[in-house]
């Protein structure tokens, strides 16, 4: 987990906090030599992510720091391993615990470009309007697989979860947005259904006329 302070108070505040917490930790200064600015880097067990993010609030220099959560390959230390066990228990899920700040990254990213999803979503509606039409239940189910509303509907309901009121409201207006796209995708394929029957009645009528 990395910390970048970027002033002087917010790195003081936070050295506190981690010698408080008896983490161990690397400070990299500025390239400049300024006091003022650092990344603070230290290792900690996944499930404690969050309530030691929350702590680091707390303190605070939430306007003065960026927290950058990573995930290393492999951490081999025998200090490590005593941190393990100290955090082994902490909160109601303990290993399963996934931090909010996670949670909304990986959400935020399911939402695609809003050109993307429109285009998608209207190629989806064209697809499964045809398949329902001519009965072909393999086509309905591809048009499902381009459909690219699972992202949003998924985000929706991460963001409920974490309250996040900026991603709820983005996710469900690309879902409104998705569910009249392919509205007017299905009505707008209506005339060329109606080509197609024309064309089945005249291709019958003036088949049986020339036999």
């Amino acid at each position: 987990m990395d910390v970048m302070a970027i002033s002087e108070r917010a790195r003081e505040r936070t050295v506190e906090f981690l010698d408080d917490e008896g983490l161990d930790y690397t400070i990299s200064d500025h390239t400049d030599g300024s006091a003022e600015s650092a990344r603070i880097s230290f290792p900690v067990p996944t499930h404690h992510v969050e309530p030691l993010r929350a702590k680091l609030e707390d303190c605070g220099v939430e306007d003065d720091i960026y927290t950058v959560v990573t995930k290393p390959e492999a951490i081999v230390s025998a200090r490590f391993d005593h941190l393990d066990k100290r955090y082994e228990s902490v909160g109601t899920f303990g290993h399963q615990r996934v931090a909010r700040g996670e949670l909304h990254s990986k959400a935020a990213d399911l939402i695609p470009d809003m050109v993307v999803f429109g285009i998608m979503t209207a190629i989806s509606a064209f697809v499964g309007t045809a398949g329902v039409l001519l009965s072909f239940l393999s086509v309905m189910v591809g048009s499902m697989v381009i459909a690219p509303l699972l992202g949003p509907s998924m985000a929706t309901s991460v963001a409920t979860v974490i309250d996040d009121q900026d991603l709820f409201t983005t996710s469900a207006r690309m879902q409104l947005i998705g569910g009249a796209i392919s509205a007017a995708s299905a009505v707008a394929f209506r005339p060329l259904r109606q080509v197609h029957a024309n064309w089945d009645e005249w291709h019958r009528h003036y088949g049986e006329f020339g036999t």
